[in-house]
């Protein structure tokens, strides 16, 4: 990559990349470098309508998740140590699915 500009490494531009989430949720996917290129020159496909259905979609599943968790227990069900023989098959499938679910969302949301 190309090296910023001297006038680039200023505090106010480090306190930005250091509280930047991407950082910490995935690790150091871009140097500082790549994130001030970024700052300067933004990509031609972030357009507003498909950061609107973005902010939409979020919204939706996060609503989702807190309605799962909310009328679902099979977390609950699940850290509470119970006694695996008094299911059938297709509790435990239909208690597998659910907590694959919500693991699913809780991985969704972030990215």
């Amino acid at each position: 990559t190309i090296s910023a500009e001297p006038a680039d490494y200023s505090f106010r531009n480090y306190i930005a990349y250091a509280i930047y989430a991407p950082l910490y949720l995935a690790g150091p996917i871009l140097t500082f470098n790549d994130y001030i290129s970024q700052l300067k020159f933004k990509a031609a496909s972030i357009e507003k309508p498909r950061t609107i259905r973005y902010g939409v979609r979020f919204l939706l599943v996060l609503l989702a998740m807190e309605l799962i968790l909310h009328f679902d227990y099979v977390g609950a069900i699940s850290l509470a140590n119970p006694v695996w023989g008094d299911y059938s098959a297709a509790q435990l499938s239909l208690l597998s699915f659910f907590n694959l679910h919500i693991i699913w969302l809780k991985l969704l949301l972030p990215w």
